[in-house]
């Protein structure tokens, strides 16, 4: 056969891995660039807010308090921010009850009285709250206060403030306007720091990623590599090849399993060149004899004798069987041949068949009985079940011992097994087929169903039959989906056994 053309990939397991393994990475530096560059600023003046506005109204629960101005020392310390707390209605003119300014660039404390009244209004019309934010320029270019800025936090670049004013009720039944100043970092130099430091850990992690999945795609790919080899010296015929069972629990399953297939294929390929070997010298033997008895009947005057034509009409059923048994386990093999069951009664199909050999039996001393518990009927394509009888006989009759003695059993069992050694509840009738030769070996017993094989690995013409029986048989048997076996012991012979299902079973399945 020619040899197919050879495939081409565009990626090997190593290649597909690292690609797969880089392309995940990329895809999490993109998240972590969404979350940590492109979503810092709204997540950072968030939560600056929040926190402004928690320190505002932690200052006005204690407005007019003894100890409001400890509070605003604290809290400034803290969190780096500036106060300023006036009674409402005498904002601005140094009224202030309370005054903390801990920043350089502090903002309320240089505000203008009238814009602090205008922060008042505004926080007067807002509910009682208001914030606002600051970019630290002077549009103007004067040395006039900073006004406020217009639009998002994060449209400054330079540093950020935020102005909170909050009107409550003090503890002395007062009124008052906290106002609370606090400083953003400056977004371009967080910016930069965060770009620069995720530009190099992409770096590094794609770097690394890369190495990795390469190591790791070699580790896997390597027992795959070694078994692609050892599978192309298996395809040219070297079955001493193995598959060696390392890397990850797949790759060990799946070098077991090539073991076996392995094992399995030699087998098979010394059983086929067994199978020729055989066949050739049973085609050969009773073709030898035609050839032989027919020159000798043309040849010598007197030899045209009915014993002659008799030798040469029996090897001619010989051959004609060979040739009939191996065009039957083709067509089964080939899932050509399908059992037509009908109901018909086995211990007379049975019967029938150990009359058939009562001339056999007579002529070579062969002790051929029959014992049955009653009568059976079963479902089954009769051909191919006296078929099977006559095999599981005729291979009997050919490993017989010394007392040339075969004995057929019928047993009904009233509470069969199923394949999976289940009891299902139901009878079945178990044929058994005894001889009492040398038996056959433990290590043997799964191989004696193969076409062809022999226990001593000597070939031995058959008295009965053409060595196919008991492939033959385990075909019909597997077609009638029955139960089959063999027990043996080494000395005192084998028995060959198969069940079928009852009638009455039949019927009320």
């Amino acid at each position: 056969m020619k040899r197919a053309e050879k495939t081409k990939y565009s990626f090997g397991i190593k290649g597909r891995i690292v690609l797969y393994f880089t392309a995940f990475v990329l895809l999490m530096l993109v998240i972590i660039f969404v979350v940590q560059i492109a979503l810092v600023r709204s997540f950072y003046s968030r939560t600056r807010l929040r926190e402004l506005d928690k320190i505002s109204s932690m200052l006005s629960v204690c407005a007019g308090s003894e100890n409001v101005e400890e509070r605003a020392y604290s809290l400034a310390a803290n969190y780096k921010i500036c106060v300023l707390i006036f009674e409402t209605g005498s904002i601005g003119n140094g009224s202030e009850t309370v005054s903390v300014e801990s920043s350089p660039v502090c903002i309320i404390h240089h505000l203008p009285d009238n814009i602090l009244e205008q922060y008042y209004e505004k926080a007067l019309a807002n509910g009682g709250k208001t914030v606002d934010t600051f970019g630290m320029y002077r549009p103007d270019g004067t040395d006039d206060a900073p006004e406020p800025s217009k639009g998002s936090i994060g449209r400054h670049g330079g540093l950020i403030k935020a102005v909170s004013v909050n009107i409550a009720d003090g503890a002395d039944g007062k009124k008052y306007v906290v106002f609370v100043d606090s400083e953003f970092t400056p977004y371009k130099t967080v910016d930069s720091l965060i770009t620069y430091q995720f530009i190099w850990l992409s770096g590094l992690i794609i770097i690394f990623a890369v190495i990795a999945a390469a190591l790791f795609s070699v580790n896997i790919s390597k027992p795959l590599t070694e078994m692609n080899e050892a599978a192309k010296k298996l395809a040219k015929g070297d079955y001493e090849t193995g598959f060696k069972p390392k890397g990850y629990r797949e790759t060990i399953e799946l070098a077991e399993t090539l073991n076996y297939a392995a094992e399995e294929i030699r087998r098979s390929d010394a059983l086929q060149k067994e199978l020729v070997a055989n066949v050739s010298h049973d085609l050969r033997t009773p073709l030898t004899m035609i050839s032989g008895y027919a020159e000798v009947m043309r040849d010598i005057p007197g030899e045209n004798t009915p014993e002659n034509v008799q030798v040469i009409i029996d090897e001619a059923g010989h051959l004609t069987d060979l040739v009939n048994d191996m065009l039957d386990l083709s067509k089964i093999e080939a899932g050509t041949k399908k059992p037509e069951k009908t109901v018909f009664n086995l211990t007379e199909a049975i019967g029938e068949v150990i009359d058939r050999y009562s001339r056999f039996s007579l002529h070579d001393s062969f002790d051929i009985c029959f014992e049955a518990d009653g009568d059976v009927s079963v479902c089954a394509d009769k051909t191919m079940i006296i078929q099977t009888v006559y095999n599981l006989v005729n291979n009997a009759i050919n490993y017989a011992g010394d007392n040339k003695m075969v004995t057929v059993r019928q047993k009904l069992l009233r509470d069969a097994e199923d394949n999976a050694g289940q009891m299902t509840g139901k009878s079945c009738v178990r044929i058994s087929v005894t001889d009492y030769g040398e038996g056959i070996p433990p290590e043997k017993l799964r191989d004696i169903w193969e076409r062809y094989y022999k226990v001593d690995r000597s070939h031995k013409r058959a008295h009965v039959g053409t060595g196919l029986g008991l492939s033959i048989v385990k075909n019909n048997l597997q077609l009638h989906g029955a139960r089959y076996g063999v027990e043996s012991t080494l000395g005192k012979g084998s028995t060959f056994w198969f069940e079928l299902e009852t009638v009455a079973d039949k019927e009320n399945s």
